[in-house]
């Protein structure tokens, strides 16, 4: 088999993961078992991914071997503006799994999360998701999912409540066990509940795809690209009450003797209501993991990410390390 075209391709995938930054597993799946995505909870509060379910759950389908279990995570946040008066501690634990069938795939996950400011304030994260997929014509996975997250922000004078609910179907095609292309569609619900009283309910439609290559043998790597792109949610008259954002993310993936090591760059963008300005997203995340095909698998993932706001000379880091242990089967 002549490898020139294939390393041709390794080599084009590592530059656009350089320059765009990744929504990982649009495509094909990672191969590290588990971990949290936030991308920043001062940029979207709720986190994108918890990796038992895919952000494209057709994507469920090439997600062998089965498992289940959870993992434990701890951040900080550090504002180089206002120094510690703005430094927020973040934790929490989630738990999900995966069944993989030749024919279909399910997978569900769970997630509880808090991020404490010194005011004091703490705002709490629920997240929930469930999906299915099924194969037709051997090579194209159908796939279906629905997310529930709902965020209480509690201070000493105000509460806010936001509940957001999505619903989302995907595809994934499969060409010769190497590359695979991944589409999906959905729909983003917006409530928010305000101490006074106020309601504002807002939709959005957004897309995604990406494209991926996965090799098989002694040696394992993983290369995906996607992008995601989310509008402003608007209400019923057609007033912007949310604001939107595209997000693009590269990631890559190697592994070997039942270790896998990987790394993701994303960046993201969102422009406020009114004044036009752009928040900024950019960030990393590291993984490692211990994965054998059965038994005990243990992952750590170390994300890092900083925002760049709209008129501030300086950003908002954060970084978020988290621990999972599952078992394969």
């Amino acid at each position: 088999m002549d490898r020139k075209p294939i390393i041709s391709m390794i080599f084009l995938a590592m530059m656009l993961l350089a320059y765009t930054g990744a929504q990982a597993q649009m495509a094909v799946p990672e191969m590290v078992p588990s971990g949290p995505s936030f991308y920043h909870t001062q940029f979207l509060a709720m986190p994108m991914s918890l990796n038992y379910l895919p952000p494209n759950p057709a994507v469920i389908q090439w997600g062998a071997p089965n498992r289940g279990g959870g993992g434990w995570m701890r951040g900080k946040t550090h504002d180089d503006v206002y120094g510690d008066a703005e430094k927020k501690e973040a934790q929490g634990q989630y738990t999900g799994g995966r069944f993989v069938r030749e024919k279909y795939a399910l997978a569900a996950q769970l997630g509880w999360f808090s991020l404490t400011y010194p005011l004091p304030a703490q705002s709490t994260i629920n997240h929930s998701s469930a999906g299915l997929s099924f194969v037709t014509l051997d090579n194209l996975a159908i796939g279906l999912s629905r997310t529930r997250s709902h965020q209480l922000n509690d201070t000493q004078t105000s509460d806010l409540e936001v509940f957001m609910d999505t619903s989302t179907i995907g595809g994934s095609m499969r060409f010769s066990e190497l590359f695979f292309v991944g589409l999906g569609y959905g729909k983003d619900t917006l409530n928010i509940n305000d101490f006074m009283g106020g309601k504002a309910r807002g939709t959005r439609n957004f897309s995604m795809g990406g494209l991926g290559i996965r090799s098989a043998g002694a040696v394992l790597w993983r290369v995906e690209i996607s992008k995601t792109n989310k509008p402003n949610f608007t209400d019923a008259r057609g007033k912007r009450v949310g604001d939107g954002y595209d997000h693009t993310q590269g990631s890559l993936e190697i592994g070997f003797a039942n270790m896998v090591f990987g790394y993701t760059s994303y960046g993201a963008v969102t422009t406020a209501a009114g004044t036009g300005e752009e928040t900024k997203l950019s960030g990393s995340i590291a993984d490692f993991a211990f994965t054998p095909p059965a038994g005990i698998a243990i992952s750590g993932r170390r994300e890092r990410s900083k925002v760049d706001l709209p008129g501030l000379p300086e950003a908002k880091y954060e970084t978020i390390n988290s621990l999972a242990v599952n078992v394969q089967f």
